[in-house]
């Protein structure tokens, strides 16, 4: 393998305004905050990164690429935004890619 890049936009959000007729606008609808990642968004990255981990690691899939299924420094690299919702993306990916080594993942 030489190298893969993934890009992804972050995943599903709160709303950053509210819309007038809008029934969803206290902050019980969106216990995170204006603009941020929800729980769903955290679930589809997480699911995303076990997904292309079986693609990229498993000598049996068709897109095997030899990556090491445990992580290594020197074969990631991961970008992101400054944005906390973008962040929060790229870290429930990873998680899904790489899940600690106790599978001790926290709910989001």
């Amino acid at each position: 393998m030489l190298v893969v890049f993934q890009m992804f936009r972050h995943g599903d959000r709160s709303p950053i305004t509210n819309i007038p007729t809008d029934i969803y606008t206290t902050k019980d609808s969106w216990p995170q905050g204006p603009g941020q990642l929800s729980t769903i968004g955290e679930e589809n990255h997480l699911r995303n990164g076990k997904f292309f981990k079986a693609r990229y690691t498993d000598p049996n899939s068709e897109t095997y690429l030899g990556l090491n299924p445990d992580y290594k420094r020197v074969e990631v690299d991961v970008r992101s935004t400054d944005m906390e919702r973008t962040l929060m993306s790229a870290e429930s990916f990873l998680a899904g890619f790489f899940p600690p080594p106790d599978n001790n993942l926290t709910s989001p």
